[in-house]
């Protein structure tokens, strides 16, 4: 795709970061330095030796010795006559190594030869020219074109290395502009390579990184590891993101995997949740400062858990004055203090109304589902990952990072699209990432990371059309989130509503709890039979609207009704009734 087909804005982003204060820019230019920047290709390097111009005279060869310093046989095309009347008018020398050389630089030349007091100054500056004008050099052949003695030969080498004058490469040494030079040209090869893909090719991708082809306990860590770190809402967590990708998902799995230790939850006093890995607990860190606002039984049952550490409920009972220690525990869980090793006081709390309000008998039992809940303890500060680490995260997270999903990625941390690409600059630079424009409609300044980037690459341009049914709150469904949504296809992001992908694109939504169907494109009605057999398959899986034993069609297109019945629904009066068997 041609820059000229982008808007402006987009161009500049692509080929220009954004203004940064000197002091960033020199401390990513000084960690580009101590890295292991990307070697450039020998094509590239070679490319670098191609001469567009040769003398066409014997003057013209005179200034060329003087530009480039010595020639030995064979390195260029021009007649052995012109060198022969350089030499008889002197304005040329052959020197018994083998070289041609301009007359006004003989002085360097014997003195470097001969190996004379203060013979390395003009030694390095011979060795830098020659390399610049004659393309890479091993040690050797160094030494062997200038009859030079294996220490005096190191000397120099390591004496340009110091001044960063020279770049070695495996054996080979290198002038360090013309090696910048390659890989900078490689760098800008490697965007121009990328192939432009539209923005529903982006939204396919996400959506189908749900779908893992793996024992249902490794698709449910698959899940955990992507939406570690990720507040969102309680319910979400179970109805929507693991139902959806975990096959035959069960509380008891959640359950099963909080009590092996490696993750834990804490909850935000917004209604919002979110899991943690507990190697990334900073144990050196003070406690949260809400901890310091709490009075009466709360501040009593804080205190021993941070005491007596991980406690089950049955040795905490006696400790609060006025309230049961199960209440007093879900307040402090709410308020993000405390934790335990089950999912089962986070359902507790999300229902607590509807407990309050149940039978004897159903209220004992959820007190005895509290006291099997595993143990209780303090909720403990994660530590704070630096700049890149966090950006690895995003990646995790986005896939493909630009402005767009960094900023969706990157909520609530102080961390800046600026600062971001200062260390995406570096890493494009060292061979870490990939850049170019790979998503349309996104802004310009686009990165893959390199290990992703094939397979990321490739499925970006999959062209069959996959049906994928997700909840329109989903992370994975990014319509309406990153991606403008189409024109004729928008809906509303709610937890409600499920909406159908098809080649990455609105095919269909099911709104107000499965009350109304809306179908999208020219092609609705020939597609609707496909789009309705993943619905059905997906509800009695219990993928989608986990929480309902029915789905209501009320609202429908007048064609649809053949597709409703074919696909499972049953005619009831005016609607269309889906049962969960």
């Amino acid at each position: 795709m041609s820059d000229l087909t982008l808007p402006k804005v987009e161009t500049e982003e692509m080929y220009e970061y954004s203004p940064s204060t000197p002091g960033i820019r020199q401390a990513a230019y000084e960690e580009l330095r101590q890295m292991e920047r990307m070697k450039p290709s020998a094509e590239e390097l070679a490319r670098q030796q191609e001469r567009k111009k040769l003398p066409e005279n014997e003057e013209q060869l005179h200034s060329l010795l003087m530009m480039e310093g010595d020639l030995t046989a064979g390195e260029l095309p021009v007649p052995v006559e012109w060198l022969d009347n350089l030499a008889r008018r002197e304005q040329a020398l052959y020197l018994e190594p083998g070289l041609w050389i301009a007359m006004e630089q003989r002085e360097e030349y014997e003195r470097m030869l001969a190996g004379e007091a203060g013979a390395e100054e003009p030694g390095c500056h011979i060795v830098r020219r020659m390399l610049y004008y004659r393309g890479g050099q091993t040690e050797d052949e160094i030494r062997e074109r200038y009859f030079l003695t294996k220490p005096f030969t190191k000397k120099l080498l390591e004496e340009l290395q110091s001044r960063e004058s020279i770049v070695k490469d495996g054996e080979v040494y290198y002038h360090s502009r013309l090696y910048d030079r390659a890989r900078n040209r490689m760098v800008k090869s490697l965007r121009l390579q990328t192939v432009t893909r539209p923005p529903e090719s982006y939204a396919s991708l996400m959506a189908g990184r749900i779908e893992l082809h793996a024992p249902a306990e490794e698709q449910l860590k698959r899940a955990m590891e992507q939406c570690c770190d990720k507040n969102l809402p309680v319910r979400q967590w179970e109805s929507v993101i693991f139902r959806r990708r975990v096959k035959n998902y069960s509380e008891t799995m959640l359950d099963r995997l909080l009590a092996q230790g490696d993750y834990f939850w804490k909850m935000a006093p917004d209604g919002n949740l979110s899991f943690h890995r507990y190697d990334n607990i900073d144990w050196g860190a003070g406690l949260p400062e809400a901890a310091e606002e709490l009075e009466g039984d709360e501040l009593l049952l804080y205190r021993e858990l941070k005491r007596r550490g991980a406690s089950f409920l049955k040795f905490l009972t006696g400790i609060p004055k006025e309230d049961s220690a199960q209440e007093v525990l879900l307040k402090l869980a709410a308020k993000g203090l405390v934790c335990a090793d089950s999912f089962v006081p986070v359902r507790q709390w999300q229902n607590r109304e509807k407990i309050r309000k149940a039978p004897v008998r159903q209220r004992v039992n959820a007190r005895v589902m509290a006291l099997s809940a595993g143990r209780w303890d303090i909720v403990r500060p994660v530590r704070e990952k630096s700049r890149e680490e966090l950006l690895l995260r995003y990646f995790t997270e986005a896939v493909v990072l630009c402005r767009e999903t960094f900023l969706k990625a990157s909520m609530g941390d102080e961390f800046t699209w600026r600062e971001a690409l200062e260390i995406l600059r570096v890493w494009e630079y060292t061979g870490r990432v990939r850049r170019g424009y790979f998503i349309e409609g996104l802004s310009g300044a686009q990165f893959i990371r390199k290990d992703d980037y094939e397979a990321v690459t490739a499925l970006l341009q999959k062209s069959d059309e996959e049906l994928i049914w997700l909840n329109a709150s989903d992370p994975a469904q990014i319509w309406g989130k990153i991606l403008k949504q189409p024109k004729e296809r928008e809906f509303m992001i709610l937890p409600g509503t499920a909406v159908a992908l098809l080649g990455g694109l609105p095919a269909a939504v099911l709104e107000k709890q499965g009350k109304t169907l809306r179908v999208f494109g020219d092609d609705a009605q020939s597609r609707l039979d496909i789009i309705l057999s993943g619905l059905v398959r997906d509800f009695r899986e219990k993928k989608l609207f986990a929480d309902q034993k029915r789905l209501i069609v009320k609202d429908y297109p007048k064609y649809a009704g053949d597709s409703l019945k074919k696909a499972g629904f049953i005619h009831e009066m005016q609607d269309y009734v889906l049962y969960w068997p």
